[in-house]
């Protein structure tokens, strides 16, 4: 009977201690005991669209741990370890990593009766492919066959050891999309025809297999053509939207003598989505102007073209402004002093964008003035405001015609005769 007495004693003894996790991990009631470590990269915006599991070589993180729930637990020790090796006693700290491959960190807390809970956390640490500038075909390159087929060819400098590089590839012109591939390889053939007289364009960018690319793309260009003509590319530009519909060029040789193209319309309508693409032409001298078919003074200056057998010439960036200032003249007087009139009458001059009230300013003895009116190209000043002044008047008329040509010109103005002088015989 007492060894069955002991006997119970023991066994329920024994029940206490196994369940001693839960007296500290879970009590009655309470939810279990979590933890969660995480990992915080210390990044530029435009970098968090990586994996958060993903960092580069040298980047600052932050390691924390947090407990959950978060009330006090009776605690012996916690720690970091990274790759096995124990790092610090902190529930948080801030690291740096200096080497590439893949890394362990865990988080561990012991309790006071030696029991553990850990989490760890796999850090896959990787770098930038870097592009060497080294390729072929070299930048600029002339004569290029457009029927045949090129190669290209690069050259990856530095990357990952442990992580499978990829290249994204695009050629293309200012109409065209030729190739826009993932290639697994620095070098690549395009099979197809080219445009040509042609400026050619094709870039490159190196992408691991964790998503990181490379900081810089490498580009280049080369021109299409045959080894007898050649021709003309470039851009045009305006900041003014409305200047850029309409356009159309004038290409005229070393006689002066305007040259031809069967596709004049079609050239148009490339030069108002700002590209300029003139072949073939023969070798010699050229001048080409650039200009608005509904403003006037929306033209370029002259522009030398040289053009060389089997070469096509890359004239750049042609900016169109408005290359005239406004005249402003008065209908009421050849010279500047105008006479005493209920209404003076002005014209405006300019063969800009269209015009409006906003377009000018008036002062009167150098304060702004606004009793006038401006319809089309006429602007109407009253003399009510001022008639009554016995003393002659200055008036100052400020002209913009929205880019950057800006005219102003001062008037003045005859005195009115008194009241009575105009009742004398």
């Amino acid at each position: 009977m007492k060894f069955v007495f002991f006997l119970s004693i023991l066994l329920l003894f024994l029940a206490a201690c196994e369940n001693s996790d839960n007296v500290l991990f879970q009590d009655p009631g309470q939810e279990s005991l979590r933890m969660e470590a995480a990992v915080i990269r210390l990044a530029d915006p435009a970098e968090q669209q990586r994996n958060a599991d993903t960092l580069l070589l040298n980047d600052s993180v932050f390691f924390t741990a947090t407990i959950y729930p978060s009330k006090s637990v009776p605690l012996k020790s916690f720690y970091w370890t990274y790759n096995g090796i124990r790092l610090g006693n902190e529930f948080s700290f801030k690291t740096v990593f200096r080497e590439l491959g893949l890394h362990l960190v865990s988080f561990t807390i012991v309790d006071i009766f030696g029991d553990s809970l850990s989490d760890t956390i796999r850090v896959r640490v990787t770098q930038k492919p870097i592009l060497d500038s080294l390729i072929l075909p070299r930048d600029s390159t002339q004569g290029v066959h457009s029927q045949n087929g090129v190669s290209f060819v690069w050259n990856l400098k530095e990357s990952d050891p442990g992580a499978k590089v990829f290249y994204r590839f695009k050629l293309f012109d200012s109409k065209n999309t030729y190739a826009d591939t993932l290639l697994e390889n620095p070098f690549y053939f395009y099979p197809g025809e080219l445009s040509d007289y042609q400026k050619i364009m094709w870039s490159v960018q190196a992408i691991n297999e964790f998503q990181v690319a490379s900081e810089h793309t490498i580009s280049a260009v080369f021109y299409t053509g045959s080894a007898a003509d050649g021709g003309v590319t470039g851009t045009v530009y305006t900041p003014i939207a409305a200047a850029m519909r309409d356009l159309t060029f004038e290409l005229r040789d070393s006689n002066s003598q305007k040259v031809s193209f069967a596709s004049q319309t079609q050239l148009d309508s490339l030069l108002e989505e700002g590209f300029l693409h003139l072949s073939p032409l023969a070798a010699g001298n050229y001048t080409l102007v650039i200009s608005n078919k509904l403003y006037a003074d929306y033209r370029s200056s002259e522009i030398p073209v040289r053009i060389a057998s089997g070469e096509v010439l890359d004239i750049g960036t042609i900016l169109l402004v408005d290359s005239a200032p406004p005249l402003i003249l008065s209908l009421d007087s050849d010279s500047l002093l105008l006479p005493p009139l209920d209404t003076l009458t002005f014209l405006i001059q300019d063969q800009g964008l269209p015009r409006t009230a906003e377009n000018f300013s008036l002062l009167l003895n150098g304060i702004e003035f606004t009793d006038s009116q401006f319809r089309q190209d006429t602007l109407h000043v009253f003399s009510r405001s001022y008639r009554h002044s016995f003393t002659e008047q200055i008036l100052t008329i400020r002209f913009s015609d929205g880019f950057y040509q800006n005219q102003e010109k001062t008037f003045y103005l005859a005195p009115f005769p008194p009241a009575d002088e105009g009742e004398n015989p």
